[in-house]
Parts: structure tokens; sequence; C-alpha cells
């Protein structure tokens, strides 16, 4: 499941970025460099929930902590960079880039739910 949802998102992503591509290069930037950025968090979040369910002690607490704010770093950085550089990212493609992938959820949620 998990892997189609990857590519379910990577596909919306792709189809919009050439879409935008002909309206502003920075919009089609935008939406890749954020897609990327929600799907490594993505990644982080699951590695670090499958490790704290393993082991359900507070030695992992830590971790969990870390995996956070790491994450959210992370996001940050994309949109600080795409504010602080707007002839190379459009903020509105990075905002849509970052949504992507909780679109691409609900999508799956609900051809699940109609099957």
């Amino acid at each position: 499941m998990k892997l189609k949802i990857y590519y379910l998102t990577a596909l919306i992503a792709i189809i919009l970025s050439i879409i935008a591509f002909f309206f502003d290069y920075t919009i089609s930037i935008g939406i890749m460099t954020a897609t990327l950025a929600s799907l490594v968090n993505l990644l982080l979040l699951s590695a670090s929930m499958s490790m704290v369910m393993k082991e359900q002690d507070m030695r992992n607490y830590p971790l969990l902590i870390m995996s956070n704010i790491f994450r959210y770093g992370l996001l940050a950085l994309v949109i600080y960079i795409a504010i602080r550089n707007p002839q190379y990212f459009n903020i509105y493609g990075v905002t849509i880039g970052l949504v992507l992938f909780m679109v691409s959820l609900v999508i799956d949620a609900l051809s699940r739910k109609g099957a």
C-alpha cells in the first residue's frame, strides 16, 4: 500500500509540474522540491514510528522527539528557501507540493472505500 501511495504522489506531482511549467517554471520547481521533501518526511515518520512501536519503552522517547524536530525542520527549510528565493521557487508551488501527499492519501482512501 505504501509503495502505491508513493507512486500516486509522484505521478500527480509530475503531471502538475508539467502543467505548471507552461505557466511559470518556478511553480514546477516548487512542486517537485516540496513533494520530494514531503516524501522524505513520510519516510522518516514511518521509520521512527516503526522503531518506537517495536520497543515500547521510554528510551526511544528522545529519538522520537529528535525525529519530529528534524522532520518539521526539513519542511520549514523548504518553505524558508522558497520565501528567500522567489526567483527559483514559487511559494504556491511549494504549498501544493507539501499538501500533495495528503491529497494522495485521501484519493487512495476513497478508492479503497469504493472497492
